[in-house]
């Protein structure tokens, strides 16, 4: 009798290694660094469209790898990279709102999808977001203007996010 056991043991135990072996190995390929090269080119790109006399001076990036929420990480995560950016422009009338048309001239010439995410601040605060997908993967920029009558206060944002991957293995 003691035989049988065993054997359903062993059976019982390689099953177990087969089944967590198999979600390993689904995890996929981490496209993060490929993500964040795209990203940065997208960000350079969108701030050459910017009209010179707008004086567009950017910000330091915020730049990161996000998740879903807090929890415990593994290669399997659904993760995405996001760029931030504040460009401060030049005390003209108006320069924020040129500055966004500017952009979405050149990205809807590039093939985005222009839509109008929000506006608050009653109607002086405007987001416009751009979807596009390339080979399936799914990229989106949003543009916030501002529509201020003071020049001083002519600011753009813009945000960059790339398509979803996994987490992959930690760097070293």
């Amino acid at each position: 009798m003691p035989r049988p056991r065993l054997a359903l043991r062993i059976a019982l135990l390689c099953a177990a290694a087969l089944a967590l072996g198999g979600c390993a190995a689904g995890a996929g390929e981490s496209r993060v660094a490929a993500y964040e090269a795209t990203g940065r080119e997208l960000a350079e790109q969108v701030l050459e469209w910017i009209p010179p006399e707008l004086g567009a001076v950017p910000a330091a990036p915020f730049v990161e790898v996000r998740d879903g929420g807090p929890g415990f990480e593994s290669e399997g995560d659904a993760v995405w990279w996001q760029y931030e950016q504040d460009v401060q422009l030049a005390a003209v009338p108006g320069g924020s709102a040129a500055a966004a048309e500017a952009i979405a001239a050149g990205l809807q010439a590039e093939g985005w999808e222009m839509r109008r995410v929000r506006e608050t601040e009653q109607g002086e605060r405007i987001a416009d977001g751009f979807r596009r997908s390339d080979a399936g993967e799914h990229w989106y920029i949003e543009l916030t203007s501002v529509r201020y009558s003071e020049p001083s206060a002519q600011r753009l944002e813009v945000i960059i996010v790339s398509p979803t991957t996994v987490r992959g293995p930690a760097a070293p």
